[in-house]
């Protein structure tokens, strides 16, 4: 990396160890909700590479795969497969119902997410 003279620099450094599976329920009405869009939002929204999807299965169960290590916000939608999830104007307002989480998870834990209505 070169660079130039009288120039101002901001630099970000991460540092993580692997990463983990996150799993997890999608929950409605005292039980597992199947076809909800569980999507794994990360605190700072310019990092959308970080963003992780999955669909809960007939039972519920969701997992979504490789994060790395950092805070997180767990939410699930009902009807939401076609959602601009990547738009923070569009997924932040769901984002104060789902649930925050530290990644990597103790072990064997699994996430608990209360399903929300999709907003028109």
């Amino acid at each position: 990396v070169e660079i130039g003279e009288g120039s101002a620099v901001q630099i970000s450094i991460v540092a993580a160890k692997g990463s983990s599976n996150i799993d997890g329920i999608a929950l409605k009405d005292g039980g597992g909700f199947p076809g909800a869009m569980v999507l794994l939002a990360p605190a700072d929204p310019a990092r959308t590479n970080l963003i992780r999807r999955d669909q809960s299965d007939s039972d519920g169960t969701f997992t979504l795969p490789d994060v790395l290590p950092g805070r997180y916000t767990v939410v699930a939608i009902d009807d939401g497969r076609d959602l601009a999830y990547a738009e923070p104007g569009i997924i932040n307002p769901y984002l104060n119902g789902g649930l925050v989480i530290d990644a990597p998870l103790p072990r064997d834990s699994r996430v608990k997410v209360t399903v929300q209505h999709r907003q028109r």
